[in-house]
């Protein structure tokens, strides 16, 4: 298996762990449907869940095979675009299971009748609304870990190349997690409807709920700022070593597993001990569409999702709520199809006066007169990509190799053979390391180079 096979590999099976969870009675929904504790248990209920749940698994099996196809001689030229259009169409094929899923549930329902306390008119308790927000671990501690992503910022200070080039990455994060402490409250403050005729049952539910999606979300916020402490500490000490990072990936992604499987088991627990089939009200959850929230009764935009702890979602049945996801929804497919066409492009290398690299974004160019010194090898090159394209086939953009340090590469990663410039001017990259399609092609390359270089002396 290849690097790209490992990583989807991973990211299906947390999709099907994720989706497995959705699909199960939880919080009086199935998937985001609302469902009593007596129709969750139907036989028509049971039946349906269960063939959604093995749907998903055998999507899950099914990628995985599906990405063996990329060794067969005849797919290896294109194996870059096949493993990431078979992925995409994955991810598809996963939102159809979901959105199709809860359509079957809502068919389900309307066809047994069996029709909640509606949307548009919801009983309150107020003594639960009024300790919303106070059982939740407090936002203080959303705030303070999100202080620890500040920690790499500590290799600033350290004057080195490694320092230097990893300083907008320290810098960024950051800035991008802090949008976790932003909507902690949101994501706990759920609003608290009737369920028992007892109101301190009511409290008690609301505390008990509040307080495990609080802890769930902030393990999840932890769990994250550690994923990416440890990426930096990698990149900084270890920025030749893939291995590592692959193992930091594979850990993250079975921590979040875990909590996510914890707090569905932890709510279940409570929705036992409180005795569920006691409820006298139940409130008629509102539909999704697309996979999104679907409240036109609801002024918010962003709402917390139903799965406990694992962020927000968009209300498109506001205005601004569609607008938004159609936004999202064509950065998207505009971001697919840009990845796409890059696996697709290859790069042209043509010698005349200058030595020129043609490729879209990323093409280079450089005269005699910037070459300090040449030379060809056939040793691997150990590095991270800092910029531009890492493919199985091919690689092209901005590295920074162990020997080399920044270099513009182009590469052809089934030719071991390898051209090496060492620039004259190493203000911006140091080395100039490309190879054309096969070994025959790269030497007599070396050789017009040689010719080209000693030209100018």
């Amino acid at each position: 298996m290849n690097i790209l096979q490992i990583i989807f590999s991973l990211i299906s099976l947390l999709f099907t762990i994720i989706f497995l969870g959705l699909f199960r009675y939880n919080n009086f929904s199935i998937a985001q449907i609302t469902f009593s504790e007596e129709h969750a248990q139907h036989i028509e209920t049971k039946k349906l869940v269960r063939r959604i749940r093995w749907q998903m698994i055998l999507l899950g099996i099914v990628f995985f095979l599906l990405s063996f196809l990329g060794s067969l001689d005849l797919i290896k030229p294109w194996v870059d675009f096949f493993t990431l259009a078979i992925f995409f169409v994955y991810l598809f094929l996963v939102w159809y299971l979901l959105t199709n899923g809860q359509k079957k549930l809502v068919e389900l329902k309307k066809k047994n009748q069996w029709q909640y306390e509606p949307e548009t008119s919801v009983s309150a308790d107020l003594k639960a609304t009024r300790e919303r927000g106070k059982a939740a671990p407090s936002g203080v501690y959303a705030w303070l870990i999100w202080l620890l992503s500040f920690l790499p910022l500590l290799f600033l200070f350290f004057d080195n190349q490694q320092s230097s080039e990893l300083w907008p990455m320290l810098v960024i994060m950051p800035l991008i997690l802090i949008i976790i402490p932003i909507v902690y409250p949101n994501s706990i403050k759920r609003r608290q409807h009737v369920l028992f005729d007892d109101s301190n049952l009511n409290q008690t539910y609301a505390a008990k709920m509040e307080k495990l999606e609080g802890r769930s979300f902030l393990l999840i916020q932890l769990i994250t700022t550690i994923f990416f402490i440890v990426t930096a500490f990698n990149l900084y000490f270890f920025p030749y070593q893939s291995t590592y990072f692959i193992v930091s990936v594979v850990i993250f992604l079975i921590a979040i597993s875990i909590v996510i499987f914890v707090t569905q088991t932890k709510r279940r627990k409570i929705e036992d001990e409180l005795n569920i089939s006691e409820i006298t009200h139940l409130r008629e959850g509102a539909p999704y569409k697309w996979g999104f929230y679907n409240n036109p009764h609801d002024c918010r935009i962003f709402v917390p999702k139903q799965l406990g702890g694992m962020g927000t979602t968009i209300n498109v049945g506001q205005p601004l709520g569609k607008a938004i996801a159609f936004g999202v929804l064509i950065i998207l497919i505009a971001a697919v199809i840009l990845i796409l066409t890059v696996t697709l492009i290859d790069f042209e290398i043509q010698l005349d006066q200058n030595l020129e690299i043609k490729i879209p974004f990323y093409g280079y160019s450089i005269s005699p007169n910037d070459v300090a010194e040449i030379r060809i090898t056939s040793e691997p090159l150990n590095g991270v990509r800092i910029n531009g394209v890492g493919g199985i086939n091919r690689a092209f953009g901005q590295f920074d190799f162990e020997d080399y340090g920044s270099t513009r590469a182009y590469l052809n990663n089934e030719i071991d053979e390898k051209i090496i410039i060492e620039l004259a001017d190493t203000d911006k990259f140091s080395y100039l390391i490309f190879n054309k399609k096969s070994k025959a092609e790269t030497l007599k390359l070396f050789d017009d180079l040689e010719e080209w270089v000693a030209s100018t002396e």
